[in-house]
């Protein structure tokens, strides 16, 4: 059963994706996952300290939320992110739970 969950977590994330998201999967802590733009861009942000079925079910509230935002016009329109990593800040590392 939980090799489903996860292949269903994988997939959700994959379509969250290929919608335009940049998924963070990190430790949440005391906060709630859910979304938000980040310079335009839609970010959905998964809590890495639950379990898979509890992250997959976080994935589907979050983009339920987004959609329902953006059915009522709530949302600007995306800006692509067209910065090069040569312009991009030097302080700045690549994080592997950012896609």
């Amino acid at each position: 059963m939980e090799d489903n969950v996860l292949k269903r977590l994988s997939n959700r994330l994959a379509d969250a994706r290929s919608q335009g998201f940049r998924v963070r999967i990190e430790p949440l802590e005391s906060q709630t996952a859910t979304w938000c733009e980040i310079a335009g861009i839609p970010t959905l942000f998964v809590d890495l300290s639950q379990p898979a079925g509890e992250q997959l079910q976080q994935i589907d509230d979050a983009l339920k939320s987004y959609h329902h935002e953006k059915r009522l016009g709530h949302l600007k329109p995306s800006v692509p992110n067209t910065a090069l990593p040569s312009q991009r800040s030097e302080h700045s590392a690549p994080n592997p739970m950012v896609s």
